[in-house]
């Protein structure tokens, strides 16, 4: 879905990141809040019938829908939202989480967003975040920015696992910058995610809280946005 920048795990994985949750004891009996979720992991994880609740918010109509739809079909604790992460979480589902989890645009302003709006649904000192990041699109030094705002909203990483997951061209009809930048389309899967695990050991404290201003900075797009999917080859050259 090139509009929000979203592309799917294949559904072997869904379940692998699943099964990461409850290595770690955070499935059984735990509230869960997905921060997008168009790899349908709030369905993976709704099936296993261990979470007390898991909650989507979510920007695309389309999958909003399914997933309700699946959820009433098989009688699952799940529910799904629409939600722009540049609003603030709502006031209901603050404070209520035990994880959350998240596959944020790349770019660093992206990343305080969607870490921000996981992070103000959280319960406290215990909580967890799941997070995707690749190598690809964030840089050693994006990467150290990004551990300074995880240290600045109060979490530890406790585990990573690289290239946990990997995202395969489906349909073959989105373009990307790096396709420029290697000379060729692959024709394998070249787009890999590591997951990170971080805990909550003091406050969290969301850094951005209110409505995001987009006069701040793009949160798709920065030099680095490779596997961006670009709706204007144009702007790849």
């Amino acid at each position: 879905m090139d509009e929000y920048d979203q592309q799917s795990i294949t559904e072997e994985d869904a379940v692998m990141r699943i099964g990461f949750f409850h290595e770690y004891g955070d499935l059984l009996d735990k509230e869960l809040l997905m921060i997008g979720d168009f790899d349908c992991l709030s369905i993976v994880a709704a099936l296993t019938g261990l979470p007390k609740r898991v909650v989507v918010f979510e920007i695309a109509e389309g999958l909003i829908n399914f997933i309700n739809e699946t959820a009433k079909e098989y009688g699952l604790r799940l529910e799904a939202h629409k939600f722009d992460v540049r609003q603030p979480l709502p006031d209901a589902f603050r404070g209520k989480f035990d994880l959350f989890s998240c596959d944020p645009v790349e770019t660093l302003e992206g990343i305080k967003l969607y870490l921000s709006r996981g992070t103000q649904g959280l319960k406290g000192i215990g909580s967890c975040g799941y997070i995707g990041l690749t190598s690809l699109e964030a840089g050693k030094k994006k990467w150290y920015d990004i551990q300074k705002v995880l240290f600045d909203m109060g979490f530890v990483v406790t585990d990573l696992r690289r290239n946990f997951n990997g995202y395969p061209d489906n349909d073959g009809t989105e373009y990307h910058t790096i396709f420029d930048k290697l000379g060729c389309k692959p024709d394998c899967i070249w787009y890999w995610s590591a997951v990170l695990r971080v805990e909550a050991v003091i406050g969290p404290n969301p850094i951005v809280t209110g409505y995001y201003d987009d006069s701040k900075g793009d949160i798709y797009m920065d030099d680095e946005a490779w596997a961006t999917p670009v709706l204007d080859k144009k702007e790849a050259k």
